[in-house]
């Protein structure tokens, strides 16, 4: 979102982005372009990657003077896109705790004056921590010294370093987000280009994100509602945002209010709606149960989800087993992986939700559909034992499948599947997804955003989806034979690279 506007901070981030513009203008002039970035060694000193840190051209940029900030107060990502920039074979991770290292030092600090916070890569702020001479300035501010109040005022996002963010790439020219990485020469082989339900490592994804485990997924804070003063009461509220910002997951903001009023907090919504859109941000309201699924009998029928099988039949082939090829407790992971390749296909990106620990929702691009992939295909995988290739000789249900356990939805799906008797469907029928509609998205939203698409758009995408899903034109079995060719040809250059 806008870095202004939730709290009387708008004023402070306004001019750096006006300045920041003229400065992205004047790095694209032909005079820039010619210039030589003067690079530090990788074993330079704190004191020194301080100083080019503070160089008034070439240094990293400083937010406006603010009230509640203190002078050469600066973004992280900011500061570690520099770094990368300026020193030289410097990864994400190693500028990091190179920051880290000088925060040690007190060399730098948290905004809000706590030595005891650590660096955080994404929206955190710090500052330069002065000298005494220094602090005697008359143009120097200090640090607000309180954590709480300075939380209350500025939101902070943690930011998952994007792949290939900030890597250096093979060649002289600078790095960018989609240069390639070198791949260094080692026996392991590189599966980077096989989908991840073929993948021989498929069991280490589930542990990727324990981070997130240990990270509250949403933080709090206080904002102006009535930022034009139209209301002759006061106007509060609180916003709940997501502490994690991922480039390929959607971003959540809860608003939430009690004593404001409706139109006043319509404008805000509006206004911060525009904002969005001028720095190529899609901004949509979505309910707070995205599927409304039935969990009692008093639920809504009109929201109710379109239950859309998935026609795994014709993957198998000859095969006794989908996923046979690998180790068997890997087999409900690689379904859903491959449900969700088949999701991000068209266009499909994963939405968080704090509710469902095992539900995974999905939200399109364009803000107007959401899908669930059940709960029950998903078991969390065992530890790894012996090879990963074996055979499946067991005779049980081909396609990976949660056991039999009660589900809140289930019924639901079972209904869809095989109308009221319960004992006339098979396990095998209830792979697929839940699709629903964004109901929220009324004339005036679709109007502000022209991404929004319209219901013609909805129809043809859940057309287009039920027919790839059902295999039409073999539509479906052309994409699982184009991911094991994909799979083959990778181990056949890694084959010819060993034998180089």
């Amino acid at each position: 979102m806008d870095r202004g506007r939730l709290s009387p901070a708008s004023e402070a981030v306004q001019p750096l982005v006006q300045e920041q513009s003229q400065y992205d203008h004047s790095e694209t002039s032909e005079e820039s372009m010619n210039a030589e970035v003067i690079k530090l060694k990788n074993n330079a000193s704190n004191a020194e990657i301080l100083e080019a840190m503070k160089h008034l051209q070439n240094g990293v940029g400083f937010l406006a003077p603010h009230l509640s900030l203190p002078s050469q107060t600066f973004v992280s990502a900011d500061a570690i896109q520099w770094m990368n920039v300026h020193i030289e074979n410097v990864t994400v991770k190693k500028s990091i705790k190179m920051m880290q290292s000088m925060i040690a030092e007190k060399l730098l600090c948290h905004a809000s004056g706590d030595f005891s916070k650590p660096f955080i890569l994404g929206f955190y702020l710090y500052y330069i921590v002065q000298d005494k001479d220094g602090q005697r300035a008359s143009e120097y501010s200090l640090p607000l010294g309180d954590l709480q109040s300075f939380e209350n005022e500025w939101v902070e996002v943690e930011m998952e370093a994007p792949k290939r963010w900030c890597q250096s790439s093979v060649g002289p020219f600078y790095p960018t987000i989609s240069s390639s990485i070198p791949i260094s020469s080692c026996e392991s082989i590189d599966e980077s280009n096989i989908p991840l339900f073929l993948r021989d490592d498929v069991d280490i994804i589930d542990f990727l994100n324990e981070k997130d485990c240990k990270v509250s997924a949403y933080k709090h804070t206080h904002f102006d509602i009535d930022l034009n003063n139209k209301s002759d009461r006061i106007e509060w509220g609180h916003l709940r945002y997501q502490s994690i910002f991922k480039v390929d997951h959607a971003y959540e903001l809860v608003v939430q209010w009690l004593a404001s009023s409706g139109s006043i907090v319509a404008d805000l919504l509006f206004s911060w709606q525009r904002k969005a859109k001028m720095c190529e941000i899609h901004m949509v309201p979505i309910p707070t149960d995205l599927l409304a699924l039935p969990y009692t009998s008093k639920s809504d029928p009109l929201r109710g989800p379109i239950f859309i099988p998935l026609n795994a039949e014709c993957i198998i082939a000859d095969k006794q087993y989908l996923f046979q090829e690998f180790r068997e407790d890997t087999y409900a992971q690689r379904m859903f992986l491959l449900q969700e390749a088949i999701l991000q296909r068209f266009g499909f990106i994963p939405c968080q939700s704090e509710n469902n620990d095992h539900d995974h929702q999905y939200v399109h691009v364009t803000g107007t559909i959401f899908v669930l992939v059940p709960s029950m295909m998903l078991p969390r995988p065992r530890q790894r034992s012996g090879r990963n290739i074996v055979r499946r000789n067991t005779g049980q249900n081909r396609y990976p499948v949660h056991p039999e356990q009660p589900s809140p939805h289930e019924a639901y799906i079972t209904r869809h599947v095989s109308g009221k008797n319960k004992d006339d469907f098979d396990m095998d029928e209830r792979l697929g997804f839940l699709w629903s509609w964004n109901h929220m998205l009324n004339r005036k939203w679709k109007s502000l955003s022209s991404s929004s698409g319209d219901e013609t758009f909805q129809k043809k995408i859940i057309q287009d989806f039920k027919h790839f899903c059902a295999n039409g034109d073999n539509r479906l079995f052309e994409y699982w034979e184009s991911c094991w060719e994909s799979k083959g040809k990778t181990f056949i250059r890694t084959n010819l690279s060993h034998i180089d």
